[in-house]
């Protein structure tokens, strides 16, 4: 799985490379070429919002995934496409 954050829109490569700079120097034991700047374009999407147990989830999952079919949306995941989840 992948940890995002998301940013400022005013947040470019220049001022994140900045920010990874200041990381380094504070708290160098930390590797900071892991983390990465990157855009999501996400498009068409069904979302829930799903309240309680992760062993609940999955029937939040299979919801989403019929209220797509039944509308005539296909799930297109895949390689560029993830599932991803938002917490608040």
């Amino acid at each position: 799985w992948t940890a995002l954050i998301r940013q400022p829109d005013f947040v470019n490569a220049q001022i994140f490379e900045k920010a990874k700079e200041e990381v380094k120097k504070k708290k160098d034991y930390l590797d900071v070429n892991r983390a990465t700047l990157i855009t999501i374009e996400e498009g068409l999407c069904v979302q829930a919002m799903h309240i309680g147990s992760y062993d609940d989830e999955e029937r939040t999952i299979k919801s989403l995934h019929s209220f797509a079919e039944e509308n005539g949306y296909a799930i297109d995941i895949g390689e560029n496409r993830r599932h991803h989840e938002i917490y608040l």
